[in-house]
């Protein structure tokens, strides 16, 4: 395998030429983000599910730019019409910057590196749904050049600056000292929610806040003076809320006991991600389909998910000694009114009051006048993270 590390980008022209490509690529879904490597504006996007039959590329005004049938109507020949569109358009590449959403001991973007990439391939076990996925990308963009600059920006670092005593685990202090302790992840989300607060309400950047991701895979965050205090997801993204198909924090126990029953890892591995959250207890893991249901099943599933919001929340304001602000985000916590609202209705006693909304065009400021808490509704920008990330490093290597 040729050397992924490369002294500097291969092209070396005016940033104006040149493009950075941000990919967001999960086992059942692909985001992609073109971006002007000189002023990070954006160029094109893609978001696309398994399910998917089409490549669609749109710009910064959802207009649709580039449409192509996927070859073989298969999700996992996306990167044929992504290089075919780069190829037509004579797009030049200043480098590539790639969601990973575990770091392990990485703390910071890093450029690729044949041990860089063995090392991320090592935390596989932890992500066992994710970080495999990730690389793939790396390794598709490998394909298409292999002098590209690759950047790998994690979830994970974002939570470094979490206290000792948010990190360790109450176990031996050996495997604390192996790596085994709370990393956090949707770091790069939390990041881009604190970029646009920035912008729109920078009062509360220096204040206490909690931040809820709330979609397929969700949690919730701790920041306090925009640094990562606490958060609810641990060594992997299993821990905390229940999720679509992930069981969220339950007893460890439980493993034991489906060990002594016989069952294998893999098989628990696969109930716990794939089978367990709102799917085990509606039979389905849709939340736009849940909202829309009046049976007994997605009314007792709805009320477990906000619940364990409830219980996560107080968790969070609890390591922050009060709360400031809360802002959602995510594919839920963007869309879904009927779930942040009852939350906050649920989190009164917090001093939360919501005024009447007819409109949740982001980004929306939804708390009332009298309200204790500043509750704002943001978009996750994680591709312009990426972008950022990516463009910095790359200058560097130049």
């Amino acid at each position: 395998m040729k050397s992924l590390d490369r002294s500097k980008p291969k092209r070396q022209m005016g940033l104006k030429d040149q493009s950075i490509l941000c990919i967001n690529l999960g086992s059942s879904s692909l985001k992609l983000a073109l971006f002007e490597a000189s002023n990070l504006k954006l160029q094109a996007r893609e978001k696309k599910k398994k399910k998917d039959t089409h490549f669609e590329l749109k710009d910064d005004l959802n207009h649709s730019i580039y449409h192509q049938a996927l070859p073989d109507n298969a999700f996992d020949n996306w990167w044929q019409c992504l290089f075919a569109y780069l190829a037509k358009n004579d797009i030049r590449l200043l480098a590539s910057g790639h969601r990973v959403v575990h770091g392990g001991p990485y703390t910071q973007p890093v450029r690729m590196s044949e041990d860089n990439l063995q090392a991320l391939e090592g935390l596989i076990p932890f992500a066992p749904f994710h970080q495999g996925e990730n690389l793939k990308g790396i390794k598709k963009m490998l394909s298409f050049d292999a002098e590209l600059l690759q950047i790998a920006c994690f979830d994970t670092s974002f939570h470094e600056t979490m206290p000792r005593k948010e990190k360790q685990y109450a176990i031996p202090e050996r495997f604390y000292d192996q790596g085994i302790q709370k990393y956090g992840f949707h770091g790069l989300s939390f990041e881009s929610i604190l970029r646009q607060l920035n912008d729109t309400e920078p009062s509360l950047i220096g204040k206490r806040l909690v931040i809820a991701h709330l979609g397929s895979g969700s949690s919730l965050c701790a920041v306090k003076s925009g640094k990562s205090v606490a958060t609810t997801m641990g060594l992997t993204p299993l821990d905390g809320l229940i999720m679509a198909t992930r069981a969220g924090k339950f007893d460890p126990a439980l493993i034991l006991n489906l060990l002594k029953q016989g069952y294998e890892l893999a098989e628990i591995e696969t109930i716990v991600f794939q089978e367990s959250g709102l799917k085990a207890l509606a039979g389905e893991a849709d939340m736009k389909r849940l909202l829309e249901r009046t049976d007994t099943k997605a009314q007792q599933a709805l009320e477990h998910y906000v619940y364990s919001i409830q219980q996560h929340l107080a968790l969070m304001v609890a390591a922050l000694g009060g709360i400031d602000g809360l802002i959602f985000t995510g594919g839920i916590g963007e869309h879904a009114k009927t779930i942040w609202y009852t939350v906050c209705q649920e989190a009164s006693w917090l001093g939360i009051r919501l005024r009447e909304i007819d409109s949740t065009k982001l980004p929306c400021h939804i708390s009332a006048e009298e309200s204790e808490v500043d509750v704002w509704v943001l978009k996750s920008q994680e591709e312009r993270i990426i972008a950022e990330h990516t463009k910095k490093l790359a200058l560097q290597a130049c």
